[in-house]
């Protein structure tokens, strides 16, 4: 059994930042180093020998990491990101001191009906992420797959927004479960608030899966000692989801 932690913060100076100057000075945008930003972290993990024989081994390992960013300093006023629609209508990540720098503000629907901009609406920064492998040998044979997982984490969902508009959800006409909204009651809401479409993406998927042989040294002698060959067929899930869009 073997266990490691690690905790880190992360202190960034001299941010990059934009400045909108006055007109008639020349040019319009001044870039400078300005503001400071703190990341602290943390990263668990372990890795267990499961069992361990003359013909037959199998290895495990899971991780967990996590970290949060946050804005200590400016030397501008808070402002957003350049987004489609000004960010409004879809969200867009807003910079300010003592928020998230991965904040998510938007359009939002008040009580009495009405509609403010700018209003915190989620972070795309995730709670946490984590891994667990699992690694089997037996005798020339081996088998490994990674399992992926991660807790929060906000994105916009262009693809629903498009069935939506267009009318081809599979729920355009009635929710899926009871309390949430049909494909018509989202499409009405677009525009009033940008909750609709920001959506949480936790997640559980296997990764990655890997079979492979290593072909017996006896065997490779004949051609040329000492050497090693493995074949193997390895296939991987690189994407959450086509559809999704990162807000930036």
């Amino acid at each position: 059994l073997n266990l490691e932690a690690t905790f880190y913060q992360k202190n960034i100076s001299d941010l990059l930042q934009q400045r909108t100057l006055t007109p008639g000075t020349g040019f319009t945008q001044l870039f400078f180093n300005g503001g400071d930003l703190r990341t602290p972290g943390i990263e668990l993990a372990g890795t267990v020998v499961a069992f361990e024989g003359p013909g037959f081994n199998w290895r495990t390992r899971a991780s967990i990491t996590g970290n949060r960013c946050t804005i200590t300093a400016l030397d501008v006023p808070p402002y957003g990101s350049t987004a489609f629609l000004n960010g409004n209508t879809f969200g867009r990540i807003f910079t300010e001191v003592g928020k998230s720098c991965r904040q998510i503000t938007g359009n939002d629907t008040i009580a009495d009906g009405s509609t403010i901009t700018n209003v915190h609406i989620g972070d795309a920064n995730p709670h946490y992420n984590w891994t667990w492998s699992h690694d089997f040998r037996f005798k020339s044979l081996y088998l490994s797959g990674l399992l992926d997982g991660q807790k929060g984490g906000a994105l916009i969902n262009v693809t629903q927004l498009l069935y939506d508009l267009t009318g081809v959800s599979p729920d355009q006409l009635a929710p899926r479960k009871k309390g949430e909204l049909s494909g018509n009651q989202r499409a009405a809401a677009f525009g009033r608030t940008a909750r609709t479409y920001v959506q949480y993406i936790s997640f559980v998927k296997l990764r990655e899966v890997t079979l492979g042989y290593e072909v017996p040294r006896a065997y490779l002698d004949r051609f040329s000692r000492g050497a090693t060959a493995r074949l193997s067929l390895c296939g991987r899930k690189r994407y959450i989801s086509n559809k999704f869009i990162i807000i930036r």
